[in-house]
């Protein structure tokens, strides 16, 4: 008896990114608030708190938590973009003052 050759498995689809995602690497957020406004005063509140955000970027992303219904969030992030390991960093400095911090592909 002769095997038949199989079939050439067809690849699923890619799972999609996240939508927010820029694949411009990772960052740390590390608040969301009610407004943009209310993110960036965040940042600059802890920014005079924790020198690991010297020198660092601030940027605002909208999220839709109304899931968690929570309607609209922003959340504060900290660049730039790098590393998973970079933004870990930040974190895990951050989380030792106290602060909540979680790592997100940008």
């Amino acid at each position: 008896a002769v095997a038949k050759p199989r079939p050439a498995p067809t690849p699923g689809p890619a799972p999609a990114p996240a939508a927010a995602s820029t694949g411009a690497g990772y960052v740390a957020v590390i608040s969301s608030q009610k407004t943009r406004m209310e993110a960036l005063k965040k940042f600059a509140d802890l920014q005079q708190k924790h020198d690991v955000l010297t020198g660092k970027t601030p940027d605002v992303q909208e999220a839709d938590l109304s899931a968690r219904g929570l309607g609209t969030m922003y959340r504060l992030v900290v660049g730039p973009p790098g590393s998973r390991e970079a933004a870990a960093v930040v974190c895990t400095q951050l989380r030792s003052a106290g602060q909540d911090c979680w790592v997100k592909e940008y």
